[in-house]
């Protein structure tokens, strides 16, 4: 089961009931909203783990709840939208969404989605700290989730976690000889 929180931000109920049905049939954690504002609201409170979030809403719109939410979350933000155009993907992604998904998708597309972007999830405290919580088995590699840090971030890791990395980093190391020169 997951316990990732996830906010689920569409002004539609009938998408928010199926996906509140779907995500939380695979043990994930719902919090919805109607609108940006009240998306921006529950995310500073709520501290999800991800948020899906629609393009088209009344009043703030998706991309402007994007890039207002990036200022103070690292969340990983996929946003669904009807909108299938090259500019408008570009858009979200540049306004820091990390994903971006047209509708009508399928339930099996999306899962997999939420699957990774919830395997990496920064937790930042007060300090210039971040906790890595990597899903097992991981599908990035520990370099790629370190990038994921905030900037002046620091990383701890534990010495299992440490031994497991050398010991896969030793099982696919290619024997280091000395090129051969004619």
């Amino acid at each position: 089961m997951n316990a990732a929180n996830i906010l689920v931000v569409d002004d539609e109920p009938q998408i928010r009931r199926v996906l509140r049905s779907t995500l939380t049939s695979q043990g994930y954690v719902l919090t919805d909203a109607k609108t940006g504002e009240e998306a921006i609201e529950i995310a500073r409170k709520a501290k999800p783990d991800l948020i899906l979030l629609d393009v088209n809403m009344p009043g703030m719109g998706g991309i402007e709840t994007c890039r207002e939410i990036r200022r103070f979350s690292s969340a990983p933000i996929i946003m669904l939208t009807v909108r299938n155009a090259e500019r408008d993907k570009v858009l979200a992604l540049d306004a820091g969404a990390d994903d971006y998904v047209v509708k009508p998708f399928g339930i099996e597309e999306l899962l997999a989605r939420v699957r990774a972007g919830a395997e990496v999830v920064i937790e930042s405290g007060t300090a210039p700290a971040a906790v890595l919580r990597i899903a097992s088995p991981p599908r990035r590699s520990i370099f790629e989730c370190i990038a994921l840090l905030p900037e002046d971030s620091t990383a701890t890791i534990d010495a299992d976690f440490a031994r497991d990395v050398e010991s896969a980093i030793q099982s696919h190391r290619e024997p280091l000889d000395p090129p051969a020169w004619d």
